[in-house]
């Protein structure tokens, strides 16, 4: 590639016999095409510009124009190469070579971060518009960050709030495959806070405001919050607004913590209790498991909302809609409190050379048979419910 060769030599020209080009003895320009100002300020004296210089600070290992000066001190020659690979040092003959297309990237990024700089500046002055292309590259560097970025509970509200503004704002439309995607970590996330509320971390008390972890107001906070997922869809009703009150006085003033409407109209009558209560005891009397009395009694209550909530609707609507039909759902316990263990159970165990698994398996058969029992009700366990919604998002592409 003679032809395209271009040499620049030093040459003196201040009186006190400075060079004016101070850096190299010799540049070697083997490229083809390539913008001269890119490189030099003034091409026809040899200076080259200040994002060169600022590129070869890491070729030369220093971090200021003065020590890249001195480093150099007019003794290297520098080979400008077509392509893009890492610079070359020949310390012995003071050769450096330069890749054209590895600088071209380091310009454009640092073009790039000057004006997003000037972009963000704009930004906070009220006054300017700043250029959409810059506020559009400044979202794209985010993006490409993001697997970098640990943002905390806040910072992620904040963005949760400010996010849909600007796609609103511009009437900018997601793709449905980004939309899904987005849902599937909003779903992970929702699993992950179930998981935590039902290994008692204290780190869910600030996600859902609530004081306790094993309360069963930290519950309702879950599902009044993330119910949708939960519970795929179904339409959440205030009970408080939609009941009659006069038609529940039986209740007592109590009320069910969720009703929901699901796609065919019907009710679906939902009752919260701890995830930390058992649902069986061992009777010793009979060698069988037994509900407890929690269980016994939460099931009583269910049942009777479900004999007064269908009735109670304050609107000839509802009833039209076909409200009055309900089902029942108790959430309650968890694989981990199938059984309460004492000591009549323990000895039946150690007689029968049993182990706690064995008796766990047959309370999930118990539990099995007991929402076979009832036509409008069952009992689900929390992680249970959490380990369908988990199974359903893995197995959607």
């Amino acid at each position: 590639m003679e032809e395209n060769k271009m040499i620049l030599s030093q040459r003196i020209v201040n009186n006190d016999n400075t060079k004016e080009n101070d850096l190299f003895k010799e540049y070697i320009i083997n490229v083809e095409n390539y913008s001269k100002t890119h490189i030099f300020s003034n091409i026809e004296r040899g200076i080259i510009s200040t994002t060169f210089k600022e590129y070869l600070y890491d070729v030369f290992d220093v971090s200021n124009q003065q020590e890249l000066i001195k480093k150099i001190n007019g003794e290297w020659k520098l080979i400008l190469e077509d392509g893009i690979d890492d610079f070359k040092l020949n310390e012995t003959k003071k050769i450096v070579t330069i890749y054209y297309g590895d600088y071209k990237m380091f310009y454009y990024n640092k073009m790039k971060t000057k004006n997003s700089a000037n972009a963000i500046k704009m930004l906070f002055n009220d006054d300017k518009v700043p250029p959409t292309s810059q506020i559009a590259d400044i979202i794209a560097k985010i993006a490409d960050r993001s697997d970098a970025l640990n943002f905390t509970l806040n910072e992620k509200n904040v963005l949760a709030k400010n996010i849909p503004t600007i796609l609103m704002e511009n009437n900018i439309k997601l793709d449905k495959d980004d939309i899904f995607d987005i849902n599937k970590v909003s779903i992970r996330e929702v699993i992950e806070i179930g998981r935590k509320i039902l290994k008692n971390d204290r780190t869910v008390l600030k996600v859902l405001g609530t004081k306790e972890v094993h309360k069963e107001e930290t519950w309702q906070q879950y599902f009044e919050r993330y119910g949708n997922y939960l519970l795929f869809g179904n339409v959440r009703l205030d009970p408080k607004i939609c009941l009659n009150k006069e038609k529940t006085k039986e209740l007592n003033d109590k009320y069910p913590d969720i009703i929901t409407c699901n796609r065919f109209g019907f009710l679906d009558i939902i009752e919260l209790k701890r995830s930390d209560m058992f649902l069986f005891k061992f009777d010793n009397s009979h060698n069988k498991l037994v509900p407890t009395s929690t269980l016994s009694s939460a099931l009583s209550q269910l049942n009777g909302y479900l004999q007064i909530i269908p009735y109670a609707y304050e609107t000839q609507k509802a009833k039209d809609q076909g409200l009055e039909c309900a089902s029942g759902m108790l959430l309650i316990g968890d694989k981990d409190h199938l059984v309460k263990e004492n000591e009549t159970l323990k000895k039946y165990l150690n007689d029968n050379n049993l182990t706690m698994e064995n008796i766990k398996y047959e309370a999930q058969k118990e539990l099995r048979k007991l929402n076979y029992s009832y036509s409008h009700m069952q009992v689900v366990l929390y992680d249970e419910l959490i380990d369908t919604l988990e199974t359903f998002i893995n197995n959607i592409n």
